[in-house]
């Protein structure tokens, strides 16, 4: 993904973190006005994950998006640099 992304100066994600599932919710926190850019929403997208854990009741499709990239955040220290 990292080479993939060299090209396109325009992408302002970590290339580990560039998953259709983060691209969504990072969208959906922009649209929620909870940031104003996508380094922003990056962030809070990654506190949103923090917040998870086997104790919080989330609805069947949140836990579908969980389960698919909280792995690639937990792997990666939630570090922007790996």
């Amino acid at each position: 993904m990292r080479d993939y992304l060299k090209g396109r100066p325009s992408v302002d994600v970590p290339p580990q973190y560039a998953h259709p599932t983060v691209l969504t919710r990072m969208i959906r926190v922009l649209r929620e006005g909870r940031a104003q850019s996508s380094g922003e929403a990056l962030e809070v997208v990654k506190q949103d994950l923090r917040a998870l854990n086997s104790s919080v009741k989330v609805s069947q499709k949140e836990y579908d998006e969980v389960v698919t990239v909280k792995p690639l955040f937990l792997v990666c220290d939630y570090q922007n640099e790996i």
